[in-house]
Order: C-alpha cells, then structure tokens, then sequence
C-alpha cells in the first residue's frame, strides 16, 4: 500500500514483439514499461542479454546508463513508465535472449528472443 492508502500492484510488460527475426545490418528496438500509479519509472527498469549464460552478467543497461561496451551501438529512449532499447547494426552475436526487469523486483520481468540471419539464408527458431 502506498501513502495515499492505494495499492500499487506494478507489473511489468512488453511495449514491441517479444520474437524478432532481422537481417544483419540493420536496427532492432525492444521496450518495456511498468504498469503502476507512479510516474517516472523509467530509472528502475535493467536491461540485460543472454544472462542465463553467465552467473552474474553485466546490465546492458543498468537504469542509469548503457553499458561502456555496448554504448556505440545501443541507445535507450525513456518514457514516463518505461524505456526501448535500440541496437544497431545487429550481428549474428546479437541473437540471443533480452531481457527487462523491475529492479527491485528482479523477478518481474520480460524475455525477448532476437534471431539476426545474413540476407539469403534461411533461419529456424529452436
């Protein structure tokens, strides 16, 4: 219950497609937001890839700002309950698993899968 007396139940949700197929080269834009009664919320949304891979992977964006080896390519537009996520010029090494999470609640989140495939080929999604 917040001090007004209501209650905030916040989820979090997806704002663009969870499964994206794209060419290399070109840009993909993820987002999120929180769905609560507090505005700007955007600061306590994290950003993170492929961290099933990793014990404790690095935030590609950590609510604050965008990792220093992702910087050149990836950008976070905010909203008043959110962010979207764009990286650009994507490569075969950006597929994988995005996700975004409520920070304090890491277990409130989105998942999106991004498969990158060279002009030409053909691409299944396991």
């Amino acid at each position: 219950m917040n001090c007004a007396g209501r209650t905030t139940d916040a989820q979090i949700r997806a704002t663009t497609s969870t499964n994206v197929s794209v060419l290399a080269g070109t840009s993909v834009t993820f987002g999120c937001e929180i769905t609560e009664a507090l505005p700007n919320t955007t600061s306590r949304i994290r950003w993170a890839f492929n961290e099933a891979d990793r014990d404790l992977p690095p935030a590609l964006y950590n609510g604050y700002k965008v990792h220093d080896n992702a910087a050149v390519r990836v950008s976070v537009n905010t909203t008043d309950r959110g962010n979207e996520i764009t990286i650009k010029n994507v490569g075969i090494g950006d597929s994988g698993s995005y996700s975004c999470h409520k920070f304090e609640k890491y277990s409130m989140r989105v998942d999106f899968r991004l498969l990158v495939s060279l002009e030409g080929t053909s691409s299944i999604i396991i």
